[in-house]
C-alpha cells in the first residue's frame, strides 16, 4: 500500500491537495474480492427470508400485471380516440366539400346576378335614350 498526497487537482472526501492529507491507492485487485463475497451477516436466514422474498416476487407481479393492463387499456382508449378522430375527419372532410360547393355556386349566381344588372342598366339606358329623343 503506497500513502501519500493526491495528483493536483483531485479531490477525495473533501479535502484539496493543498490540506496535504494523505491517502492510500488501492488496487483493484485488492478491492475485488471485497466486492464479490457476500456478507453473511447482511442477509437474514431461516424460512421467514423465503416467505418474504415470496412476498416481495408476489407484489412485483401484481405491479407488472396492473402495469400492464393500464397500458392495455390506455393502448384501447388511444385506438378509440383515433377511430373517433378519423370519423370526425370524414364529417368535417364532408362539411368543407359541400360548403365549397356552395360557395362556387353562390359565386357563379353573384357573378349571373352581375351580369343581369349590367344588362338591364343597359337597357334602361337605352329607354331612357328612346324617351329623351322622341
Amino acid at each position: 500500500m503506497h500513502i501519500g498526497l493526491p495528483p493536483q487537482g483531485i479531490v477525495l472526501h473533501g479535502l484539496q491537495p493543498s490540506q496535504a492529507q494523505p491517502y492510500a491507492q488501492l488496487a483493484y485487485a485488492q478491492l475485488a474480492p471485497t466486492f464479490s463475497q457476500p456478507n453473511p451477516a447482511a442477509q437474514p436466514s431461516g424460512p421467514a427470508v423465503k416467505h418474504e422474498l415470496s412476498e416481495r416476487e408476489q407484489r412485483a407481479l401484481k405491479r407488472k400485471q396492473a402495469n400492464r393492463d393500464s397500458a392495455r387499456r390506455s393502448k384501447l382508449r388511444k385506438k378509440q380516440e383515433i377511430e373517433e378522430l378519423g370519423k370526425k375527419e370524414a364529417c368535417l372532410s364532408a362539411e368543407y366539400e359541400q360548403l365549397r360547393k356552395a360557395f362556387v355556386n353562390a359565386r357563379l349566381r353573384v357573378m349571373e346576378l352581375k351580369q343581369n344588372n349590367t344588362t338591364l342598366r343597359q337597357q334602361l339606358q337605352a329607354a331612357l335614350s328612346d324617351l329623351k329623343g322622341c
